[in-house]
Formats: structure tokens, C-alpha cells, sequence
């Protein structure tokens, strides 16, 4: 078999499913039942400071991440803000007060990941970076389907899979409400990754040089993620309206200066046409056979289901955050805040307050929360952030702009219902060098026009 394939094709055949595996463990990261404390992204991030001593005394690496610095300084400004309102207010909630070193534990496990692909495919570029997150989501979505309708292996992941074992011992789903969960995807968090993803896929499944059975795989993983991750968590909806409007966008407009990928062609909606007219009776029939699936599509579709039934487009989630959008009343609190974020009975020794629903003033709501904790000073800042990142993810690929701003537009979005942080999916990207991910394309190009 050796005689058939080079080097590099034997190390992509061995080592590309720990690839996959080592991705799933930074995107989703979860805590062993045997090694409490210490989730797969620190100890990936434990091993990208090794990693990084090594990259560091090799020409080129400082160089080609030297537009990280302002990032870093605006990092520390959100941390600066957080320590601010902790020590104005004098409370032990320290939570964003350490945003910076976060950042950097994210930085060095995505640098793990990265290098590791680099390693295996002898290069690395946005296309294939973006083609492992949706592989890895793909596979989440599978594992909770597998979860719910096998014991055996829903036992084995709650057993060593510390985040579900505390919480998940019985029934097929994560709350009690039919939501499934994979491995280490779960809630508001996975949705908004999810999300991420079907944006990241609607873009790869764009690209006009795809041959047939890649544009069918791109189409296929999209559609199973949609369907799966919004039975995980409904927030995954949010990718899936951005993504359709992208592809009604680059469709109906040939945008200029680098806006787009690719141009939708005839192949891709003839493709997304017939997939549509497979699924609908596929789910329909589930639909009505499998109870497992029943509530689970019922769960994730819970708004349209309501309005069939009762002319009232509406969920339990909508109706839950309506009651936490409670404004603060005093001006010091929109300033500087309060200097709460998490359950101030679990951070606080000294707090008496009123605990509403674990969250301080019951309020889950992630624009809110942030002012909460360090006021519209700190919330800007942290805009501000996350503006700089994609700004620094689009200079470096302006092929990929708009994918990167639709990514920007998930996490404001998302954080009209809860507070989450997306930086780990554009944390990969700025592990990319411009010039290797130029290099890249530039060989495809020529092998496109040869062949």
C-alpha cells in the first residue's frame, strides 16, 4: 500500500481523525471525570506554550502575528474595565477582570490545532480550516443524535464527560424539554458556535471550483447541522437566517472590492433544490414514526409548531427572556456597573441580595449583563474588541470579508438573548499566515486552469 501513496497522503490518512478530534476539543471543550478542573482547551493551551518557544525561534512566525498586539491591548482593556468596576464596587466577581489571559489560552490552543493541520497536510489555509469546523460540528450534531437513542453510549459519555455527568443522568435530554446534547455541545454556547459554522459552510459551498460531490457534501453537512443543532440549541437559527440571506445577497448582487467569496452558481441551487425536496419527507416521516425525533424537532421548531397551532409565533425561550430585560436604574450602574456577572451568591460571600435565577437580577440578556458588570464603558470596549478582531481576520484574507462580518454580526446578535464569546472561531484564522494562505490559493488556481 506504501508504493501507492507519498508521505504526506500516509500522515493525512493516519492522523486527519485526530485532527478532527483535537479541533472538537477546542471548539467544544469539556472537562474529564478524571481530571476535574482542567478542560481539553487548557490543556491543548498548556501544550501551545511549548509549541509557541518552538514556532518563536523559527524566522517568520513573530512576524507573521505582530497585528496581534492592538488585539492584545484592547484585551486588556476589557480586562482593565472589569478590574474598574470590581474594585469601585467592591465585589469578588473577577470574571472579565481576566479576559486577557483568556484570550491568550484561546490564541495558544487554536495554535495547537492549526499547527497540527499544517503538520499533516504540509500547509494550511482558511478553506481548510473552515472545512475541519464544519466536519467537527457535523460530527456533534451525529454524536447527539447517538446519544438519544443509544443508552450504552449516552452512559459512557456521562460517565467520563464531566460537564453531563453532574447534570445528566437520566432521560433522553439535556433540560428535561427534548434538547439533545454531544460532546461538550450543548445550550446557548454550542448554538452560537453552531451558527458560526453554517455561515463558515454556506460561504465553502459558494466557491465555484468544487467539484459535484464536495458542493453535495458542503450542502448535505449544512442542512444536518440546521436540522440537528437547532434541536441542540435554537440559537443555531441565527446562522441559518444569515446564511440564507448571504446567499440571496451574493446572488442577486455581484459585489466588488473583495466582498464575497464566490458568486452562487446554478450548480449549487439546482444541488440545494433537490436536497430540500429529499429532506422534507425524510423529517415528515420521522416526523411521525420516532418519538425520540418527534420532540426533538418539535423542541427545535418549537415557534413554527405554535403558530400552526395556535396563529402565535412564540417559545418558552422568548417568553423567559422578555421577563429579563430589566434595565438598571441607578446612573453609577450604567457607567461602571455593578460589578456582577455571574450568581453574586456563589462570588460573593458578602452579597445579601435578592438570587433570581442564578444569574445577578435574573438577568441572562448579554448586552445587559455586560452592563451589569462594568457599564457601557466596558461594553463598548468590548465592541470594540470584537470589531478589531474580524478587522484583523478580513486585512489579512479580504477574499473572505463578508464572511468574517457575518461572523462579527452572529455574536452581537446572539447577545441580545445571552453572553457568549465567539472569539474562539476567528481565533484559528489569525493563526494564518496571509502570505502561506495566498500561496494556497494561488496553487489551486493553477491547478484549476490545468486541469
Amino acid at each position: 500500500m506504501v508504493l501507492f501513496f507519498d508521505k504526506q497522503s500516509l500522515l493525512r490518512v493516519l492522523f486527519a481523525p485526530l485532527a478532527v478530534v483535537l479541533t472538537s476539543f477546542y471548539l467544544f471543550p469539556f472537562e474529564f471525570s478524571f481530571a476535574r478542573g482542567f478542560n481539553t482547551k487548557m490543556i491543548m493551551a498548556g501544550c501551545g506554550c511549548f509549541l509557541l518557544c518552538i514556532q518563536l525561534a523559527q524566522k517568520g512566525f513573530f512576524e507573521a502575528k505582530r497585528d496581534l498586539s492592538s488585539l492584545f491591548y484592547l484585551g486588556g482593556m476589557v480586562s482593565l474595565c472589569g478590574l474598574l468596576s470590581v474594585l469601585y464596587n467592591r465585589t469578588n466577581d473577577y470574571t472579565y477582570t481576566t479576559y486577557i489571559v483568556s484570550m491568550a489560552v484561546w490564541l495558544s490552543a487554536a495554535n495547537v490545532v492549526v499547527s497540527f493541520i499544517r503538520s499533516i497536510h504540509g500547509y494550511v489555509s482558511v478553506l481548510l480550516v473552515c472545512k475541519y469546523l464544519i466536519v467537527v460540528c457535523f460530527l456533534q450534531c451525529l454524536s447527539a443524535l447517538v446519544i438519544d437513542n443509544s443508552d450504552a453510549f449516552k452512559n459512557l459519555v456521562n460517565t467520563y464527560v464531566a460537564n453531563f455527568s453532574s447534570s445528566v443522568s437520566t432521560g433522553n435530554s439535556l433540560d428535561g424539554a427534548g434538547r439533545l446534547y454531544g460532546i461538550g455541545a450543548a445550550l446557548d454556547i454550542a448554538g452560537s458556535r453552531f451558527s458560526t459554522v453554517l455561515i463558515i459552510a454556506a460561504f465553502c459551498a459558494m466557491n465555484s471550483h468544487l467539484r459535484t460531490c464536495q458542493l453535495w457534501t458542503f450542502l448535505v453537512m449544512f442542512i444536518f447541522i440546521f436540522i440537528v443543532g437547532c434541536s441542540i440549541s435554537r440559537t443555531t437559527t441565527v446562522g441559518f437566517i444569515l446564511s440564507v440571506i448571504i446567499w440571496i445577497i451574493s446572488y442577486t448582487f455581484r459585489m466588488r472590492n473583495g466582498w464575497i467569496m464566490e458568486i452562487p452558481n446554478r450548480q449549487m441551487l439546482k444541488v440545494l433544490i433537490i436536497l430540500l425536496l429529499l429532506t422534507i419527507p425524510i423529517v415528515t416521516y420521522l416526523y411521525h414514526v420516532n418519538e425520540g425525533f418527534h420532540n426533538s424537532f418539535r423542541f427545535a421548531f418549537e415557534g413554527f409548531f405554535n403558530w400552526l397551532e395556535t396563529g402565535v409565533w412564540r417559545t418558552s425561550s422568548t417568553d423567559t427572556l422578555r421577563t429579563m430585560y430589566v434595565f438598571p436604574e441607578e446612573i453609577k450602574t450604567w457607567f461602571i456597573g455593578d460589578g456582577y456577572f455571574a450568581d453574586p451568591h456563589k462570588t460573593d460571600p458578602y452579597y445579601i441580595g435578592v438570587s433570581l435565577s442564578g444569574f445577578y437580577k435574573g438577568v441572562d440578556v448579554g448586552y445587559l449583563r455586560f452592563v451589569y458588570y462594568f457599564g457601557l464603558m466596558g461594553l463598548l470596549v468590548f465592541c470594540l474588541y470584537f470589531m478589531n478582531v474580524a478587522k484583523s481576520c478580513i486585512a489579512r484574507f479580504p477574499k473572505y470579508k463578508l464572511m468574517f462580518v457575518a461572523i462579527l454580526a452572529v455574536n452581537f446578535i446572539v447577545w441580545f438573548k445571552v453572553a457568549t464569546d465567539i472569539f474562539l472561531v476567528f481565533a484559528p484564522f489569525l493563526c494564518i499566515s496571509q502570505d502561506e494562505n495566498k500561496e494556497y490559493e494561488e496553487r489551486c488556481l493553477m491547478n484549476n486552469q490545468a486541469s
